[in-house]
């Protein structure tokens, strides 16, 4: 049987969206994130952002696998200096004092730690703190 060349290539590139669409599938619903408190939402999804949120709106979880910031939640998952896990607002991780070129990124290498706030999955209620420390060679110690 003499099968056109076009129609094998078809079929081909049919059966791969197929596959590429089960296995985008599989590894979404081996990802989904669980529902806890806030709740996972279609419209956290629908935002771009798929995570759960809390009770003001706020999405929270880990920035592992995050691009952009724009696919990070609102709050991050972190360990307060105290041990207890919480969460640290994606702003607050940002320095007000951030180098515009490379001889303020080397004199901020000498510049002290900083603290942010760790708070409960809601947002508000602190319970302990992050610290943030300069990328000098004295952050090791």
């Amino acid at each position: 049987m003499n099968v056109p060349r076009k129609s094998v290539l078809l079929v081909a590139a049919a059966g791969l969206v197929v596959m590429a669409t089960g296995v985008a599938f599989a590894i979404n619903v081996a990802t989904a994130p669980p529902t806890s408190p806030g709740s996972y939402s279609e419209e956290a999804e629908l935002s771009g952002y798929p995570f759960p949120r809390n009770d003001d709106g706020q999405t929270y979880g880990s920035m592992m696998g995050a691009t952009h910031s724009k696919t990070t939640p609102d709050l991050i998952s972190a360990y307060a200096t105290n041990g207890e896990q919480g969460y640290v607002v994606r702003g607050d991780l940002r320095d007000p004092n951030a180098p515009r070129d490379p001889q303020e990124a080397i004199a901020s290498n000498n510049r002290p730690a900083r603290t942010i706030p760790v708070y409960a999955v809601d947002g508000k209620t602190k319970i302990g703190v992050f610290i943030i420390k300069p990328a000098g060679p004295e952050a090791s110690h």
